[in-house]
Parts: structure tokens; sequence; C-alpha cells
């Protein structure tokens, strides 16, 4: 609030009780109308009002007698004033400031509850030449302008007031400021004006104790952020405005904690942190609700009695199925495209499909494509469904028809098998890149395209552009994430029966994917590039099956799980179901979309 103007007739100005300015902002409006009442405005107004700032600093803390000239008002208000808005734009950390009026002096009393406002304002008194010559034990004298050179041992630093807590209506928060009493004489031919301090000491409660003082609960904010590409938990936290080490140990060491080691970019992190950078409570989500349908997971570490726990739970999905048709009169994914169908479920029907049909040669115009899909979405969330698992499949070409349904056995793994029940997905996919060119397959001696000399090429590679997405071709974990020599940017998995696939040459690395991660089969591992020892951008493949090398496009590969007697007593229904859904859809000219159980 501001105060009303007095009058400007200083000897009518009867003496008068404090007034209340409840924020930096109200500040000039209130000196300017205790100056008029004094019968002073423009330097006194400056020199008032630098005054004021330098007590609240703590300038010449336990002095006695202080005399202020200033060499510059006007200049000295403008720095302090915009030292003030800069420090403290809202106001938040000053309070019971007041000016208290009397026939020929000002008294200012305020509290800061900032140790950063008080050192903004330190610097700034330091900035205005203010500087401290020695007077003897009764008080020392405050004036302007360069010391002398004999005089620079006389000078102390500028003391710091002590800070103890201080209750305000937002809550317990930290420090004190000074409680100043300022009385000056009107700006006339009289002598500068002098100022008499008087500051309170009191001793300041260790921050931990603070913080971890049940009955004194500091403020807490609630703070998010993006996780950028490589990122690390340290980073993030302090990106946050978070500053505690023992969270930061406890990551390191907690079996769920760790997770926080492996950000994935693009998720986003939540923290409540209180005014001395301690975390209270972290959330944090990973892993893809578009993979194969898994729901995501959630990290959540909180702090209970003193110590940290960390959680980890599935986040809760909504599920829906929708059914869409489409008709191929070029390629398989232009259909798909036409039909609406997103691209990932394009690409994982061709996946599925790719193991009973050449999707290049077998496909005749008019073929007819029906597929079902799940949907899914955060619960409570806003965003939009995304595609998850496929569920059913039938391509019709010629008198040709395939299909394909998703079954989950009773250990909860599952796979895609045709309707009578024959799996067709084999452990491994035959390549790590759809649609592409082989350009160098496995060879014992072919001659080297950059060195130009003969020796061995153990692996195959495959010509794409760069930021064509590389999948893995099994379920497996990560052994390896880096840069590696003439590989460039490589990741090699490690698959069960001792099989490792290696991916060299890569742009950048998918989500995620890092020493020890667990990855499933066709999940994106990284992007097409030319890094490391190379003429052009592909994808270098080699497939090893106890350490030794094998042609990937000729390895006979670990075939499908069968259906146990069990197994099938639950399939057959599920893929009656199915088939009789395909029919539902319609013709294969239209587009259509259904819920059911």
């Amino acid at each position: 609030m501001s105060i009303a103007p007095i009058s400007a007739d200083a000897s009518a100005v009867p003496s008068s009780g404090p007034h209340a300015v409840s924020s930096w902002g109200d500040i000039s409006d209130a000196l300017e109308s205790a100056l008029a009442a004094c019968g002073a405005q423009g330097e006194l107004a400056a020199e008032l009002f630098h005054a004021e700032c330098l007590c609240l600093a703590g300038v010449a803390t336990m002095a006695d007698d202080l005399a202020l000239s200033l060499p510059d008002p006007a200049d000295a208000l403008s720095q302090v004033h915009d030292t003030i808005l800069a420090a403290d734009p809202d106001g938040v950390f000053v309070s019971d400031f007041s000016i208290t009026l009397g026939p020929a002096e000002v008294a200012i009393e305020a509290t800061i509850t900032s140790e950063a406002v008080l050192s903004a304002l330190d610097i700034a008194a330091a900035q205005q030449q203010v500087h401290f010559s020695g007077s003897g034990s009764s008080g020392l004298t405050l004036s302007a302008g360069q010391p002398d050179d004999d005089a620079d041992d006389d000078i102390p630093t500028l003391p710091r007031l002590t800070l103890r807590r201080f209750a305000l209506a937002m809550g317990t928060v930290l420090g004190l400021g000074a409680v100043t009493a300022v009385a000056i004489a009107p700006a006339t031919d009289l002598p500068p004006p002098s100022i008499r301090m008087v500051v309170e000491q009191v001793a300041l409660a260790a921050p931990s104790a603070l913080a971890d003082d049940p009955a004194l609960p500091l403020p807490r904010v609630s703070q998010s952020e993006v996780v950028n590409r490589g990122e690390t938990a340290s980073s993030l936290l302090s990106r946050l405005g978070a500053n505690d080490p023992e969270l930061i140990k406890f990551i390191g060491s907690d079996r769920v904690g760790k997770r926080l080691l492996q950000l994935q970019p693009g998720r986003t992190v939540t923290a409540e942190i209180d005014d001395v950078g301690v975390v209270h409570r972290l959330q944090y989500r990973h892993g893809n609700i578009e993979i194969d349908g898994r729901p995501p997971m959630r990290v959540t570490i909180v702090r209970e009695g003193g110590r940290l726990v960390a959680t980890e739970q599935a986040v809760a999905v909504d599920r829906g199925i929708e059914a869409r048709a489409a008709e191929i009169h070029s390629t398989l994914f232009a259909a798909t495209d036409a039909a609406g169908i997103p691209d990932s479920v394009a690409t994982r029907a061709a996946d599925i499909l790719s193991n009973s049909i050449d999707l290049r040669k077998d496909l005749r115009r008019g073929a007819r494509l029906r597929v079902v899909y799940e949907t899914l979405r955060e619960a409570d969330s806003l965003d939009l469904p995304v595609p998850g698992r496929v569920l059913a499949i039938e391509i019709e070409s010629g008198n040709i028809r395939h299909e394909a349904v998703w079954f989950e056995h009773d250990d909860g793994r599952g796979a895609y098998y045709n309707f009578a029940g024959q799996s067709l997905v084999r452990s491994f996919l035959r390549e790590p890149i759809q649609y592409t060119r082989i350009t160098s397959g496995f060879s014992g001696a072919r001659l080297h395209p950059l060195f130009q000399d003969v020796r061995a090429h153990t692996g195959t590679d495959f010509a794409a552009p760069v930021g064509t997405r590389v999948r893995s071709v099994a379920d497996g974990v990560v052994d390896f994430a880096g840069y590696n020599g003439g590989y460039g940017r490589t990741v090699i998995v490690s698959h069960p029966g001792k099989i490792t696939t290696l991916y060299a040459h890569l742009n950048a690395f998918g989500d995620g994917v890092t020493k020890g991660a667990r990855i499933t089969q066709g999940q994106v591992i990284g992007t097409v590039g030319m890094t490391g020892w190379t003429t052009g951008p592909h994808l270098h493949y080699e497939f090893r099956v106890g350490g030794r090398h094998v042609d990937p496009m000729r390895a006979v590969l670990p075939e499908g799980r069968k259906l146990s007697m069990s197994e099938r007593l639950r399939f057959t229904p599920l893929a009656d179901t199915y088939r009789e859904h395909m029919a539902q859809i319609g013709s294969a000219s239209t587009t259509a979309q259904a819920k059911f159980e």
C-alpha cells in the first residue's frame, strides 16, 4: 500500500506512528510522502533512500554514531533501486517496513528475509564507493569517495548481519535483516545528515537442523523439467534447483533409485524442493507405452522420517481396441497411410507377416489388409491415445490368405500365431532395418572401400538414409552402447543361446539404450548414420554365436515357441473371436473403427 502525502511544511508536521509498507514497490511512494512532510525532496530523497538501503544491507553493524555524505545522491538512488528490483522484483522477502515521521526526522524500520537481497545491497553499497575509516572505539565515520592511500589498513570489510529464523504469514523462512532507526535532517545548509543505527544480533540455527525439524516445515515448491539427451541425474537435479548430495548418493546406491541413472530424453521429472534445496519428493516415469503394450513404470522417491525411500509401480493405462482395413494398390505402406493406420502398427504388421509372405513380391494389386490393434493412454490423461500392440492381422492376396493373432503364454510372455496355432514369429528377425538394400554382404575377403585392401567382412551392410530407425532383432540386454573406434557409435546386444548382435556406424542411440538396459524384439536401438570409418550412411550389422561371426542372412534362426496343451485350449476360442472381428470390419475399401472386448 502507499502512504498518502503529508503537508510539506516540516514545522507543521507532528510526530506520528509507523506507517506500514507492504512491499518494495511501495517504498518510493512512502519515502516521497515522508520527505514532503519534512519539507524536502530531490537530493534528500536520494540520500534518505540510499541511507535506508545501506542500513538494511547491514553496513556498519555494531557501529554507534555515523555521519553520511554521498557524492551523487541521484545516481545512488537509481543504482540501489535497480538492485532492489533485480534481487526481489516481487517484494517477497521484505516485510514490516515502516516509516515514522517527526517534525525534523524520519525513522525507518524494515525486515529482510533473504540473504540474497542482503548480499545484493552490500554489493550496491560497495559500488557507490562507500567505505569506513577508523575513529576509535566510540564509533565509525561513514563517508563517500576514494579512501586515502595511507588509510587502506583502516578500512574493515563490510560486515554482514547475523541471520535468524523469522516467521511470516507465508511460512517459516530463513534470515533476518537489520531493524534500523534513521534520523536525517532536511537538506539545507546544515551539515551532512547523521544516522543512528540499532542492529539486533541473534544466533542462526543450522540449515540442516531447520530442514529436519518437523515443527518448522520449510516452504516447498514443485518443479518440473524435461530430460535432455545425455542428461545425468546430477545435472537434472541442478536444473530443478535442488542442492541435495544425500539424494545423489541414494540414487547411486538404491536398486530402484538407480532408474534415474538411465534417464530417457523427453521424459518429465517432477520434484518438491524446499527453500534450502532439499528434495522431499521426486517422480520419474520410464518406459515406452507404445512398445508391445507394456505400461510405463513410475519411480517415486520420498523423504520419510529423515530417510529416503524409493518405490516403483506400473502407471495405470486405459486400453481401447481399433480395427481398420486397407486395400493395397501400390505398396503396403502407401495403403496403410491412406487408411489412417499408424506407422508403428504398419511396421509391426510387416514384421509379423514377413516370416510367412514376401511383402515385396507376393502382394498383388487389390490385396486386402485388416488389422486390429490396441490403443493406450495413461489413466486420467488428456493426451491422445497412442497405438500399442497389434492384436490380429489378416491379409488376402489372390487366393492366398495369411493371418496372425497375438497370444499370451502361461508365463506372461507372448507371440504371434496363425489361426491354426502355428508360430509365425521367430525368436530373431532376419533384418534390423525395414525395406533396404544390402550393399556389402558377409564375406571372408573383400576390397575395403575406404582402405583399398582385401580383408574379411564379418557382417552385412544395409544402405539407408541418415536417421533411418534400427531395430533390435530379438529380446536381449545391452552389453555396450558408445563410441567404438572405426565402428563409430555402436550398440552390442546379448541374447539367449550365447548369441550377440552388433549395430555400428549409428547416428544416435535409441531412448533408454544404455549398458545393462533390457530391450525387446523390434525396439528402436538407434538410427542409421556414418560415424567411424565409412564412405556413406549405412548400418553395419553383425551376428555372432558363441563369439564366432555368422552370416546373418543365412543363419538358422531359433524357431518360435509352440503352444502347450493348456495354452491351445485358451488359444482356440481367442482365434475364433478375432476371426469374427475381421469379418465385421467390412469391405477392404472402407476403414472401420470398433471397440469391443
